[in-house]
């Protein structure tokens, strides 16, 4: 190919990808997958909790929040699952979700905050110590709770 042709190609190529076309475009859509991962919170709020503490013959509600603020404008939502195994005292929670960003192909992001979650039920929970496990994550809590500041989101 002569040295003309090869550069011509080459600056259309490069024109091409900056204004968004072509084979070696950048940007898109990006989907992010979560599988067991996220922070687990007592009661339906994907925020911090609803404030639910745990008391002897209640049932265990929770939500797995998957990641932090999102645009609703630059985002679509995806469904979410979570379930709640228990073995005597230690519950495994198993959940998925996913959400795909649409930044690179909106024209504008509102500067809203929303998140991908899950919520699920469990069975009703006794008096004593239970241990939490979530993908990678483990947890300790106390029904009823030691004190009242244990109401909200678990930390590993």
């Amino acid at each position: 190919m002569p040295l003309r042709k090869l550069l011509t190609t080459t600056a259309a190529l490069f024109t091409l990808t900056a204004l968004g076309c072509g084979p070696f475009a950048l940007g898109g859509d990006t989907t992010y997958e979560y599988e067991d991962e996220g922070r687990i919170c007592f009661g339906d709020d994907p925020w911090m909790g609803d404030g639910s503490v745990l008391h002897p013959g209640e049932t265990l509600r929770l939500t797995v929040v998957f990641n932090d603020c999102l645009s609703s404008s630059c985002t679509d939502f995806h469904d979410t699952a979570c379930s709640i195994d228990i073995d005597d005292k230690t519950i495994t929670v198993t959940s998925e979700g996913s959400y795909t960003d649409t930044t690179q192909t909106s024209r504008a992001c509102t500067d809203d905050c929303n998140v991908s979650s899950a919520s699920c039920e469990g069975p009703e929970l006794q008096e004593g110590s239970y241990t939490l496990h979530h993908g990678d994550d483990t947890y300790e809590f106390v029904v009823p709770p030691d004190d009242e500041d244990t109401a909200g989101c678990l930390e590993p």
